[in-house]
């Protein structure tokens, strides 16, 4: 049985992470070869990339940078319904939440 080649295509400009995200694969799968096109000429970061704006997500006092990630602690507790367990306060936090960001950021719509 003849052994064939298949051919490959590798990116070399990513449009999707964050260059602090990228940097990984970057080193590790394509030999730094892979560039970031989320950064412009002189190496600013797509302002699409940066977390929305929110008041659950609060900027850094010193840098000013803001928070991507949050974890929210809430003191509601599961109750039965039908088969299934719900959390209320839970979900009042959630729909808060979502609304907050819908508020605070443009919504684009294409």
């Amino acid at each position: 049985m003849a052994m064939s080649v298949v051919p490959s295509i590798m990116l070399d400009i990513q449009y999707r992470m964050h260059p602090l995200i990228s940097r990984f694969p970057a080193l590790e799968f394509y030999n730094t070869a892979l560039h970031d096109g989320t950064v412009d000429a002189a190496g600013n970061v797509t302002p699409d990339l940066y977390p929305p704006m929110s008041s659950h997500l609060e900027a850094d006092t010193l840098s000013g940078d803001r928070r991507s990630v949050v974890f929210l602690d809430h003191g509601g507790s599961e109750t039965a319904k039908d088969r299934s367990r719900v959390n209320w306060n839970e979900a009042h936090i959630v729909c808060s939440v979502v609304e907050d960001l819908l508020v605070r950021n443009e919504v684009c719509h294409s």
